[in-house]
C-alpha cells in the first residue's frame, strides 16, 4: 500500500506554545483512521497540518504524495474527503442547493452518486438545513464528502 498522507517529525507552535512536536505517522491508502484525544492534544492542529491550512515549524507534511506546502496540495485536496465532527453548511440551503454548490467546487463532482447517498440516507431534498436533525446533518457531509470519489 502506498502513502496517502504523512507526518515527518512535525513540530508547531503558536506564539511559543507548543501545538505538536516531533510527530510522525503516516496514513496508508485502504485505510480508515481516527484522530482521539484530550482537548489540545493537537488533533484540530494535525488536520490543519495534513490538509496544508498550516506549514510546520519543522518537519514535512505530504498529502497523497504531494508537499503540503508546496502549491501542488491544491490539486491533491480535490481527492480527500473530510467529515469533521459538526456539518457546516448554510443554514438556509437544502441538499439540492448544497449539491449544486459543490458541483462548483470539485472537478470531480458525480451528481448521482451525491442523489444516490441522498436517497439511501433518506435526506429530503427540500428541507432547509437548520431543520434537520444532528443526524441528518452528518449524512448530508457524508454524502458531500464521497461524492467526489475522493482517494483519501
Amino acid at each position: 500500500m502506498s502513502s496517502a498522507l504523512r507526518l515527518e517529525n512535525v513540530d508547531k507552535k503558536f506564539g511559543g506554545v507548543v501545538a505538536s512536536k516531533n510527530v510522525s505517522f503516516s496514513m496508508e491508502a485502504g485505510t480508515i483512521h481516527g484522530l482521539i484525544g484530550p482537548n489540545g492534544a493537537g488533533k484540530t492542529t494535525a488536520i490543519r497540518l495534513m490538509m496544508g491550512a498550516l506549514r510546520p515549524d519543522s518537519g514535512r507534511c505530504t498529502l497523497l504524495g504531494v508537499d503540503t506546502a508546496s502549491p501542488q496540495v491544491l490539486t491533491a485536496k480535490e481527492d480527500v474527503g473530510v467529515v469533521l465532527d459538526e456539518a457546516y453548511f448554510p443554514e438556509t440551503l437544502n441538499a439540492v442547493q448544497v449539491g449544486k454548490i459543490l458541483a462548483k467546487t470539485y472537478r470531480r463532482w458525480d451528481k448521482h452518486r451525491y442523489d444516490s447517498y441522498l436517497d439511501r440516507f433518506s435526506l429530503p431534498r427540500d428541507k432547509q438545513f437548520k431543520d434537520f436533525s444532528r443526524g441528518m446533518k452528518m449524512k448530508l457531509a457524508i454524502a458531500s464528502a464521497l461524492a467526489h470519489d475522493p482517494k483519501l
